[in-house]
């Protein structure tokens, strides 16, 4: 009888996994025996599931990790105003990029608007960046070459982000462009080469390797370094020693406390730009990114400034007045951990 109710239930049972017989019989998981929906059928269940959080959890703010791009992409576009939710792989990596660039620009004068970007990789992250700086010059590379409005082949959300320029490997389009910085989220190791670095236009070109694991990224920061002169300011994807790592737990923290802050209904993009200028603010110099060690400071400061933002916007649900200093130092806290028998 436990075997046919672990079945109807969709439990495993440990015995089909050859654990020793005292455990046989214990569930291992809880599932339905059934395939993954795909298409509307997926849309309309990750629907049901925000529309459920919003009823239960009214002041939740729904992160979404780890979609896959043909989803993620579509599903933040028909949810992000409709719920408080956001997506890490894309608006984190896109805020924590756009921090990393703007600190690579202080001190150089070079504002942000006209800035020449290549991102190498059209997926998730690569949109994402994009969209997370709207005032650079970017073009966008696929496998396929440069986004360009004669390709038939691109997703919907890939479209905004066409050029009307030849269709280029991104060799071509690095030496073409002589872009001011080269980010890379392909997971295809050595792809920046000698060349495209050299190309780059100076005196501090930005070089942002962020595919992950190490041995995945586009170029290591001591290649990046060699061929560039020593002049590249450099931020990884992977931890590689000495460099700032690109890494979504520099934003995904703050942003969800400053959301909870202010009570917010929604994340908007300028919440996401508020994150990443406290991000910047906060990189010391000749360094993209402060360090790791530092993300309980990073967090707060990321929560107040989101949640400023979110009132400035009107977004917020609480009294334009509310300190929101002393609301967040409030929320904060201090895990202890009590010694439960005395020390010998």
């Amino acid at each position: 009888s436990h075997g046919r109710r672990y079945e109807r239930l969709g439990v495993a049972r440990r015995r089909d996994l050859g654990v020793r017989p005292a455990l046989r019989d214990e569930p291992l998981y809880h599932g339905l025996r059934r395939p993954r929906p795909r298409g509307a059928a997926y849309d309309r269940l990750v629907g049901e599931f925000l529309d459920a959080v919003a009823r239960r959890f009214p002041r939740a703010v729904v992160q979404f990790e780890d979609f896959a791009s043909v989803n993620a992409l579509r599903l933040l576009a028909a949810n992000r105003d409709r719920v408080c939710c956001f997506n890490d792989d894309i608006q984190g990596t896109g805020a924590v990029a756009r921090a990393a660039l703007l600190a690579g620009l202080r001190g150089t004068g070079r504002p942000l608007e006209g800035l020449r970007v290549v991102i190498a990789g059209a997926g998730s992250a690569g949109v994402g960046i994009a969209e997370a700086i709207p005032e650079a010059d970017v073009r966008v590379v696929d496998d396929q070459g440069l986004l360009t409005e004669g390709r038939s082949d691109l997703t919907p959300v890939q479209r905004p982000l066409a050029r009307r320029e030849p269709a280029e490997p991104l060799a071509a389009v690095v030496r073409r462009t002589r872009p001011h910085a080269l980010i890379g989220v392909t997971g295809s190791p050595g792809l920046f080469t000698r060349e495209m670095l050299q190309s780059m236009e100076g005196p501090h070109p930005l070089v942002m390797p962020l595919s992950n694991p190490t041995q995945m990224a586009e170029c290591t920061p001591s290649q990046a370094l060699e061929w560039t002169g020593g002049l590249a300011r450099v931020a990884t994807g992977s931890p590689f020693p000495g460099v700032a790592q690109c890494n979504n737990v520099y934003v995904f923290p703050g942003l969800g406390l400053g959301v909870m802050l202010c009570d917010a209904r929604r994340v908007t993009d300028g919440m996401l730009h508020a994150a990443a200028e406290a991000l910047a603010a906060l990189a010391p110099a000749e360094r993209l990114l402060p360090p790791l060690g530092e993300i309980r400071a990073v967090s707060q400061a990321i929560a107040l400034a989101v949640a400023r933002q979110a009132v400035a916007e009107g977004v917020a649900r609480i009294p334009p007045e509310t300190d929101l200093e002393a609301r967040r130092d409030e929320a904060v806290w201090e895990p202890a951990y009590v010694r439960y028998r005395p020390a010998i």
